[in-house]
């Protein structure tokens, strides 16, 4: 009985080794059809393309959105957890979206473009690398938005200083909080902060650069460098779990070695019967 129940299982886990390859082959398939469609949307933004092969990279198109229907319809009849696994549901949303270039009756040309442009955004979760930063940026969120809650006061409490201190003398820069808002803005991005908005200032008031310099070091450098830090954390994060779940694969393959060798020294029913 127990050799019996041994082979079942090496047949079960056998199955599923085939599942997995098929599943990755329908990733690979699945990649090579969505660069092969970004490729083919270029091409038709191209004013100079022929008709001809503008009716031919259609037809390619409508072709590929089927494969990957077929694609998605394969993965969701062998993956038990489709529905619960985010990455899966992205995929059949972005694919059936899409769908609508099937009727382009309906819609205008430039949203039909829009709509071949969308299905894009299945590469994210199909590549391993690129599922993988996405999920590292979505969980970053959280800590992102704290880091810009911080600079958001930063922002307002400048602005309000920047507009009672130079509202009168630069009044196209601090006239109002929104325009020390936007001014702050473009200073922050560093472009030409020194030239166009410091140095008048700075003419008539000498000891503004202390203002602009204090600001530069806390929002451009400090802030920029806290937030680049969150994301880089998290995307160690996930890698990191990423990697765990392949070393229990492995723990996994190896019992499994250990099980098929086991099976083979057991006897069978037959053998025991003779």
């Amino acid at each position: 009985m127990k050799g019996s129940r041994l082979k079942r299982g090496n047949k079960s886990v056998a199955q599923l080794k085939k599942i997995v390859k098929l599943l990755r082959v329908l990733d690979w398939i699945a990649d090579l059809v969505i660069i092969s469609n970004v490729v083919c949307i270029v091409i038709l933004l191209n004013n100079e393309t022929s008709p001809q092969v503008t009716k031919w990279i259609e037809i390619f198109l409508d072709i590929s959105l089927v494969v990957l229907f077929i694609e998605l319809g394969v993965r969701m009849y062998y993956k038990r957890h489709f529905w619960r696994t985010p990455g899966d549901v992205f995929d059949l949303v972005v694919t059936t979206v899409c769908a609508v270039s099937f009727m382009p009756s309906l819609i205008s040309l430039r949203a039909l473009r829009l709509v071949r442009l969308i299905r894009m955004l299945r590469i994210f979760s199909i590549n391993r690398h690129m599922r993988l930063f996405s999920e590292a940026m979505v969980k970053s969120l959280p800590r992102v938005a704290w880091s810009s809650g911080f600079f958001g006061m930063t922002l307002l409490i400048y602005a309000i200083i920047g507009m009672d201190s130079y509202g009168a003398t630069a009044p196209e820069y601090f006239g109002s909080l929104s325009r020390s808002l936007f001014t702050l803005f473009q200073v922050m991005s560093l472009e030409a902060w020194a030239s166009d908005v410091a140095r008048p200032i700075m003419s008539v008031h000498p000891l503004a650069w202390l203002y602009f310099v204090s600001y530069i070091l806390i929002a451009s450098y400090i802030l920029l460098s806290l937030v680049a830090g969150v994301i880089t954390a998290t995307t160690v994060e996930v890698y990191e779990h990423e990697e765990s779940h392949k070393d229990i694969l492995t723990a996994i393959k190896k019992l499994q070695k250990q099980v098929d060798e086991l099976s083979k020294r057991l006897p069978s029913e037959s053998d025991k019967k003779e």
